[in-house]
């Protein structure tokens, strides 16, 4: 498994092995995917994220495109 920041880009797959199952996971489509979560399921973010700690609150919102939409500003 690959993580990926930033645009998507073509994925180059590492050659492992025939029978090897590869997976890339794109972190700026998922916060996509959780901001239209919320927006359609009415979830205030800030509400629901509020009670993060800072460590976490940082992860979330360094590099996020989508954080300004959720309300989120870096502490």
């Amino acid at each position: 498994m690959s993580l990926q920041y930033g645009p998507p880009e073509e994925y180059v797959k590492p050659e492992r092995g025939p029978n090897t199952a590869k997976y890339l996971l794109n972190v700026n489509e998922l916060d996509s995917l959780i901001a239209r979560l919320f927006r359609v399921s009415r979830i205030n973010p800030p509400g629901y994220l509020g009670g993060l700690n800072q460590e976490a609150f940082r992860f979330l919102t360094v590099e996020n495109g989508e954080a300004g939409a959720w309300g989120l500003r870096q502490q």
